[in-house]
């Protein structure tokens, strides 16, 4: 798959901030739309489990929803202005990537992998050794099931079985539902069969082994959000109360009775952790039972088996915001011919003497071949295996030269942005028109830096070294230095190990493979304190003069003493770059 192991750092690199870009929206997202829900959810405790249950559902469906919803046509508006034009590729011919390693993101990248895939084999893992155990499982004899189920088995096709080694009943299955109970059934009365039954009967109608699997799945891709662990909660609590309701309804048990058979339960509820996480069994945990007897027993009003139209409004409005919040980040897939911006929209973000409508958009001369042709990736860019998508907002003037240019989206410091800047400014262009006449218009140019990936084995191109650095000192620069007699030099407290510790190699030099000396002027006062600095002798663009010069500055001195006295001086100190080999 991968050539050698620096592609595979750099596509892990790449890959993960995708990842973590998608992780971070998605958790933000749900930690809103969870909040709105909580807060509607203690407002409305009253209702009926029904409607709680699916108003908590909206949560998980939030999840299966990705945080932006890409379209695949062009004709939605977009944030640049006026117009955008086809994506330029610009393609270094002789460029390698040295020295690659993981970000920090990566790291994280890989730790999720890792936490996921050991969840997911646990899930599995129980789940098959929990069947298994349900292999000496027998039938349930058709002739103990109540008269009135007996077309409601037939039509979903469940079969009934009978384990003497389980302490409570459960279903298990999603296709081919089964409802498995405790030896004990056969010394259940028949209102109470009737009943956990029909329990299990409205888990399998409402296909809930499906929803549960979903949930699970969720909270391993989002084992470290705690809202995940809450909304499963509240899931399987309200999902329990909607089934009891649905016992109650639809039998000759009153509230009390049927709690008294949740109430037998308790001395079993120990032994609950032994089921798979892929059915559903009668209960969770003490709590939850006491609770759900406090439920059924304080229920005052009719119980709701449907929503009611308020209800229904509800879930229709928060099922739109769900949708509506992903659509916030709303992408086109590809752009493939030029955009109108709304003009409301664009007046906010231009001055509206700016904004021209046109009939005719303006075109580079020769083609966008022609600024092609005068792209030139960086060395420094190069070097360090820079890539990415910039963009540039041009202002086109009547007479097709260039105005003004702005950088809309930057690549950083590695030169990238000063060279699409120079390849636009080098271009000549059509103007665009309005009513045959030629107008000014301001276009948004997208352009991509992008490395070719190299064979390892391919030296037949290998990377020139870097350019040589020329000093930044002036002929006449030492002429502004005054010189001021010492006694005794200034010296770093801590010795110069101090101005080592305080030094970081900066990330794009390192993976250039930028080495050498950057020397720095520094003044230190009489208190020992550096207030100025001036680099003689400079690395280049790369962030090695800033490193040193800071790394200088965090130290403190030792002033220079005269005759008993500090004094203040400038000194010149080397700092070396040099790369571990």
């Amino acid at each position: 798959m991968f050539k050698n192991y620096t592609e595979a750092i750099m596509w892990i690199n790449e890959i993960s901030g995708v990842w973590l870009e998608f992780l971070l929206n998605a958790s933000f997202q749900l930690t809103v739309f969870a909040m709105l829900i909580a807060i509607l959810s203690f407002f409305f405790h009253n209702r009926s489990a029904i409607f709680l249950l699916c108003l908590w559902s909206l949560v998980l469906l939030k999840i299966m929803l990705p945080p932006s919803i890409n379209f695949p046509f062009n004709n939605q508006t977009q944030w640049i202005p006026e117009i955008v034009y086809p994506v330029l590729t610009l393609t270094a011919l002789d460029a390698s990537v040295e020295d690659t390693q993981l970000s920090l993101q990566s790291c994280l990248f890989i730790f999720w992998v890792l936490v996921a895939i050991g969840l997911l084999i646990y899930l599995v893992f129980k789940n098959v050794k929990f069947y298994i155990k349900l292999g000496d499982s027998t039938r349930f004899y058709r002739k103990y099931i109540p008269a009135n189920l007996k077309k409601q088995f037939e039509k979903n096709k469940i079969q009934l079985m009978l384990n003497r080694t389980i302490p409570i009943p459960f279903t298990a299955g999603i296709f081919r539902p089964k409802i498995y109970l405790p030896g004990s059934a056969m010394f259940w009365q028949n209102d109470q069969l009737e009943a956990i039954l029909l329990h299990e009967l409205a888990h399998i109608q409402r296909k809930d082994s499906l929803v549960g699997l979903i949930q699970h799945l969720a909270q391993i891709v989002f084992f470290f959000h705690p809202v995940i662990w809450i909304t499963n909660r509240q899931i399987n609590k309200f999902r329990e109360r909607t089934c009891d309701d649905f016992v109650l309804a639809n039998s000759q048990n009153t509230a009390l009775t049927y709690s008294k058979l949740l109430i037998s339960f308790i001395d079993q509820s120990s032994r609950s952790g032994m089921f798979s996480h892929a059915v559903n069994y009668f209960h969770q945990t003490n709590k939850i039972l006491i609770q759900r007897f406090q439920y059924l027993i304080n229920q005052k009003e009719k119980i709701m088996m449907k929503l009611n139209l308020t209800e229904k409004i509800l879930i229709g409005l928060f099922v739109c915001l769900a949708f509506g919040i992903s659509m916030l980040n709303v992408r086109c897939s590809e752009i493939q011919q030029p955009l109108v911006e709304n003009e409301a929209v664009l007046k906010k973000e231009i001055n509206s003497e700016e904004f021209q409508k046109f009939d005719q958009a303006p075109a580079p001369i020769g083609g966008f071949q022609a600024i092609q042709q005068n792209l030139h990736y960086p060395e420094i860019a190069k070097r360090a295996g820079i890539e990415g998508t910039l963009v540039l907002q041009v202002q086109i003037l009547e007479n097709g030269h260039i105005g003004e240019i702005k950088i809309l989206k930057s690549l950083g410091n590695n030169g990238c942005d000063e060279a699409a800047v120079k390849a636009i400014q080098k271009t000549k262009w059509t103007p665009a028109f309005l009513n045959g006449k030629a107008v000014k218009v301001r276009v948004a140019m997208p352009i991509i830096f992008k490395l070719p990936k190299r064979n390892s084995k391919d030296n037949s191109n290998p990377l020139p070294p870097p350019p040589p650095i020329k000093s930044k000192t002036s002929a006449n620069e030492n002429d502004e230095f005054k010189i001021v007699a010492y006694d005794a030099e200034p010296t770093p407290i801590g010795g110069f190990k101090a101005i080592q510790q305080n030094l970081h190699y900066p990330e794009i030099a390192r993976r250039a493979g930028i080495e050498g000396t950057v020397v720095v002027q520094a003044l230190i006062d009489e208190s020992g304190a550096v207030v100025d600095t001036k680099i003689l002798n400079s690395l280049g663009d790369n962030g090695c003069d800033e490193a040193a010069a800071e790394a200088i500055k965090k130290v403190k001195w030792q002033p220079a003493a005269k005759e008993g006295r500090p004094v203040k001086v400038r000194v010149r100190i080397p700092v070396i770059f040099k790369l571990d080999k």
